[in-house]
């Protein structure tokens, strides 16, 4: 009988310990959550071979593993056929919408094909990567500036803004929180911290957000007033999203991944737009697809169709051709 009672005695403590470190989990902030699942589920490819890896400036960065990294910028480059001895440096930041990693025959990869069609030599460093923000595009050109000196600097931007505008990303704090504080995660982190015999935790200075729009336009500001002082050309390219153009009348099913992304833009893009209107250095691409009168989107920015790339490497090239061409 006491065995009995003994038994179910450790089966109700065991549960309870069980059911308050699952409470606990719950209270993580959302966002915090599905950054590190993503980040340990998904930023893998074939042969294991990591995609991204931990930067403490950046919250993540390429990998030096993968076969397009300039190990010194740590920017994915590419060269084109053209052969010269001072070649148009190109400086291409941004999210994921840039990155080759996440799509190889993006718009980078056909404006690099229109630059040589037109027997132009160029070298471009990109340095957009999946999840980018405007203010990890200062951190990292801030950093890259140390290596190259870009003769045009092209930030591909927009859809980004609404997820964490700051410049220390949930991810990055949130690995910090690991390292510093370890008891707070993993198996059992409640009973963990109270049966440690190290009772000291270091803290970490939780970055409050700025609004969407003051974060995108002092990061743009900040990037066009480096290249002044640089001495190169700076183009800030606002990138279509659904929910502007001719997707301005389409509606978002609530349980879409996206959702969020597209009711966020729908407060941020105007703004941004408008801002577009004023400054002489930042172009607004919402409607660029239009012509083309059809949803050009896979979810809230990413293009479904190689022609839609095509498309705005044009424009770009376009844009900046008086550069290119002096």
């Amino acid at each position: 009988m006491k065995l009995i009672k003994t038994a179910i005695f450790l089966l109700i403590f065991v549960s309870v310990l069980v059911l308050v470190e699952f409470l606990s989990f719950l209270d993580l902030p959302i966002n915090l959550r599905k950054n590190f699942m993503y980040e340990c589920k998904e930023n893998t490819i074939q042969k294991d071979e990591k995609k991204y890896i931990i930067d403490p400036l950046l919250g993540w960065t390429y990998s030096k593993n993968n076969a397009l990294i300039d190990e010194k910028t740590n920017c994915q480059l590419l060269v084109s056929n053209v052969k010269c001895e001072n070649p148009i440096i190109i400086y291409v930041s941004g999210g994921s919408s840039s990155d080759l990693l996440f799509e190889s025959q993006n718009w980078v990869h056909s404006f690099k094909n229109i630059c040589e069609q037109n027997n132009l030599c160029v070298r471009i460093y990109i340095a957009a990567i999946g999840g980018y923000s405007s203010g990890q595009e200062l951190l990292k050109l801030i950093s890259n500036l140390n290596y190259i000196n870009p003769t045009i600097h092209i930030s591909y931007t927009g859809a980004n803004e609404t997820e964490n505008p700051s410049y220390a990303s949930n991810y990055e704090q949130f690995v910090f929180q690991q390292i510093t504080n370890p008891n707070i995660y993993g198996f059992m982190p409640n009973f963990k911290s109270v049966i440690s015999k190290n009772k000291e935790s270091v803290e970490i200075n939780v970055i409050e957000p700025i609004d969407y729009y003051t974060f995108w336009k002092n990061n743009m500001e900040n990037m066009y007033g480096i290249s002044i002082s640089k001495d190169y050309k700076f183009y800030g390219i606002l990138q279509p999203v659904l929910g502007f153009g001719n997707t301005s009348t389409l509606e978002v099913n609530k349980e879409a991944f996206y959702y969020h992304n597209w009711i966020d833009n729908k407060a941020f893009y105007p703004q941004a737009k408008n801002l577009c209107t004023q400054k002489d250095y930042l172009y607004d691409f919402t409607y660029a697809l239009d012509e083309f009168n059809t949803n050009p989107f896979v979810d809230d920015c990413h293009l479904s169709d190689v022609q839609y790339q095509n498309k705005i490497a044009e424009l770009i090239f376009e844009t900046i051709k008086i550069e290119l061409v002096k």
